[in-house]
């Protein structure tokens, strides 16, 4: 079980994550006639889908921490939504929205591998004949 001290560093990390990612960035509006040529529309086109994968990036981000938020306010913050173990304490302050264990995300990483490169073969997995 995590003591208060170390749910409290870690609700500070996530505050000030949330502070970080809620910041508005700023978008400049150019309207068409004011782009010179094709390249510029280009341009902006391509600015403009990468400022949306940036939002979409900083939402996901900002439910994880709402979620993790609500863990600690209901006593669950920490446990390994795979085998319900305690996540180790170092693992959260680096990454304060984990719900895996170190072990379960490396099975589950491992799995990810595994379906979408189903015909290879890792080095650790394989044996000589």
């Amino acid at each position: 079980m995590l003591t208060i001290e170390q749910l409290k560093q870690v609700k500070d990390v996530l505050l000030k994550q949330k502070s970080e990612i809620t910041d508005v960035i700023p978008v400049e509006e150019l309207k068409s006639e004011h782009l010179a040529d094709d390249t510029d529309i280009a341009a902006m086109a391509t600015a403009q889908i990468i400022y949306t994968k940036l939002v979409n990036r900083k939402l996901f981000y900002s439910k994880k921490i709402d979620e993790a938020l609500a863990k600690i306010a209901a006593g669950v913050y920490g446990e390994c939504a795979m085998c319900g173990e305690l996540i180790a304490f170092k693992r959260l302050l680096a990454r304060p929205t984990a719900n895996l264990c170190i072990d379960c995300k490396s099975d589950q990483e491992k799995e990810e591998t595994r379906r979408e490169n189903p015909n290879s073969t890792s080095i650790t997995e394989w044996e000589p004949e």
